[in-house]
């Protein structure tokens, strides 16, 4: 597993999973599997991102915003129900991918689609907190965080390589024009350890 989803999961216990279920009106085990979704897709993006020119302003977005300090309190930040600041960042890290990201978590988890989208902006600033967090500890600038987040793009791939290439192929690795069944297999190396 990637550094940045071994830290995600020790991050987000059962509290905090019970948090997000609350926000989105389902149970625990609902909120799980969509977390266990989302964190590898929202990793991947990054990653696609920083490759694509985006690292200069994502370093930036981290020294001044994502510095981690959200980690000190998940479950307070899930339960609250703020999540303005994550929808503006998945507006730029999934751009005009979002509804397919969205529907793809929507048919793999049984959530709808808003559900889906409350999710990916309750946990995209938790993300980014994790990698701020590995970012300052690791002292990393713009090009080895670009770097760092290939490294774990890569990790993650190899985990269940016939699943992922999410992102690089319109998220549908298979081509069969389904992603739910993909999205399945990525999480579900997650899943157990959120339900535990």
């Amino acid at each position: 597993m990637s550094g940045i989803l071994d830290l995600l999961q020790g991050q987000l216990g059962q509290t905090a999973i019970e948090q997000l279920g609350g926000q989105l009106g389902v149970d625990k085990s609902q909120a799980a599997s969509v977390v266990s979704g989302a964190l590898p897709l929202l990793v991947q993006a990054l990653a696609k991102n920083a490759n694509q020119g985006g690292a200069e302003a994502l370093a930036g977005a981290l020294e001044n915003k994502h510095d981690g300090s959200i980690l000190g309190d998940v479950s307070g930040f899930l339960g609250g129900g703020d999540f303005g600041d994550g929808a503006a960042i998945l507006g730029h890290v999934l751009g005009g991918q979002q509804s397919v990201v969205s529907s793809g978590l929507s048919k793999a988890t049984g959530l709808d689609a808003s559900q889906v989208n409350t999710a990916l902006a309750a946990l995209a600033p938790v993300v980014l907190g994790a990698v701020g967090k590995i970012k300052s500890e690791k002292g990393l600038d713009a090009s080895a965080l670009s770097d760092f987040l290939g490294q774990e793009k890569a990790s993650v791939e190899q985990q269940d390589p016939d699943a992922m290439g999410v992102l690089g192929k319109l998220l549908d690795t298979d081509n069969d024009g389904d992603i739910s069944d993909d999205l399945i297999n990525i999480g579900g190396k997650l899943l157990g350890g959120f339900l535990k």
